[in-house]
């Protein structure tokens, strides 16, 4: 390919070395940060394979750019192209070979939306805040079932023009997703998009040519994640209507093989609250003790009021479970309920015991850092409470969206509430 130094020349070929300085960041930064882990003042995200394997795709299919600088530039345009359609599977892939990931994410958004949506925290305390009267304000009770996606329930109704969002959403961009992908995954795309620039301007004139097989190229390209995405959710969809139906004719065994099944399609299944429920059913039915049926168990003893029972089968759960699965992450979630319930009985003792075994199992917890500082605040334990402020300022900035200053500000001023507090009571 012959360089002729001219104006167009100098801004295509800049082009390109943007393209190339792009991709040389995306393969440095992360292209997702999950926090997971709090330890000695830093958060520790989850590590996932899954962005390793897709900068490996990435590095060698840059290394196959050295063909257009040496024979023809329209290569370029080609590899922008292929290199688009990897970035828009990332988030499939990591619903399926990263489960756990994909479900803390879920979790910590929903936690946040607990916080400051307007029934949230944020908002509901304001008036207790405004008359310096914190030692009273009430927790808004956590959401009570979780999900990663919408758990697809029949062939038929995947065909109903209404659930298109939700197609998106089984792709893999969902709220949790957007709210944790990392600046890695934005590079790339910058450096897939200067390269098609850079392919497609070979001369002065937009190469038309170039720019439509380019063009046809992703859409056959695209049509393979997309083939692959429709049928994991509609062999999800068909093994869940046909656990259904075993379920309804009392063949408890065959609903619970095709309810796994359904997982094997939709692995993220695993980490949804209504599916761990479902499971518990079956498993009661079946007379197995398994955590789902614990968990199912700790729900109707729940619903009814009997808060100390439920938390009791929350305890043991999540004590005894794997450590990021789904069944702990539900099990820690029941126990942030009942602190939640302790707390706004005044039941303060028992609340701060279960809030301290909360933060060991879920160190980035919003909603437990959150009645932890309320706790402390009352219990005057200024140490404390800096701490947890400290961890969630620290937590926060993961957070893509600009909704957590709301958050940050009120965590803030619970400290400085506290800290004026323990000044007055020293004059």
């Amino acid at each position: 390919m012959k360089f002729n130094l001219t104006l167009h020349s100098l801004i295509i070929w800049g082009t390109l070395l943007v393209g190339y300085l792009c991709f040389f960041g995306a393969l440095i930064a992360q292209w997702i940060e999950v926090p997971e882990d709090f330890m000695d003042g830093e958060v520790v995200c989850s590590k996932t394979s899954v962005s390793f394997i897709f900068k490996l795709v990435i590095t060698v299919l840059l290394g196959l750019s050295a063909l257009g600088i040496w024979f023809k530039q329209s290569v370029f345009a080609y590899l922008g192209i292929l290199i688009t359609i990897v970035l828009l599977t990332f988030p499939a892939f990591l619903l399926r070979f990263e489960p756990e990931l994909s479900g803390q994410a879920s979790w910590l958004q929903q936690q946040h939306k607990n916080l400051s949506w307007l029934g949230g925290d944020v908002f509901t305390a304001q008036e207790e805040r405004l008359t310096g009267n914190y030692r009273d304000i009430y927790v808004v009770d956590n959401f009570r079932f979780n999900s990663v996606v919408t758990i697809p329930k029949s062939i038929p109704s995947l065909l109903q023009w209404g659930r298109l969002a939700e197609w998106i959403v089984w792709a893999g961009f969902t709220d949790a997703f957007c709210q944790f992908v990392s600046k890695g995954w934005f590079l790339a795309w910058m450096g897939s998009v200067c390269f098609w620039i850079f392919g497609i301007r070979a001369t002065e004139d937009l190469s038309i040519l170039v720019m439509s097989k380019s063009l046809i190229l992703w859409i056959l390209c695209l049509a393979i994640p997309i083939s692959i995405t429709i049928t994991s959710i509609t062999g999800s969809a068909w093994s869940i209507g046909k656990a259904h139906t075993h379920f309804q004719k009392g063949n408890y065994q065959q609903a619970e093989r095709y309810l796994l099944l359904s997982s094997d399609f939709l692995p993220v299944l695993k980490q949804d609250s209504f599916f761990i429920i479902q499971q518990g059913i079956i498993h009661r039915k079946l007379g197995f003790q398994t955590p789902q049926a614990g968990i199912y168990q700790a729900f109707l003893l729940e619903k009814e009021g009997l808060y100390q029972q439920s938390q009791k089968y929350f305890e043991r759960i999540a004590l005894q479970t794997d450590p990021g699965s789904g069944y702990q992450r539900e099990a820690v979630r029941g126990l942030l309920r009942s602190v939640i319930h302790d707390w706004n009985s005044h039941q303060l003792l028992t609340a701060e015991r279960r809030l301290n075994l909360i933060l060991e199992l879920d160190p980035c917890s919003l909603k437990a850092n959150y009645v932890g500082q309320l706790i402390h605040l009352r219990n005057e334990n200024l140490t404390e409470l800096e701490s947890l402020v400290t961890r969630m300022e620290t937590v926060y900035p993961y957070f893509n969206a600009l909704s957590p200053k709301p958050v940050i500000a009120m965590a803030r001023d619970n400290l400085k509430y506290a800290r004026l507090n323990q000044k007055t009571e020293h004059l």
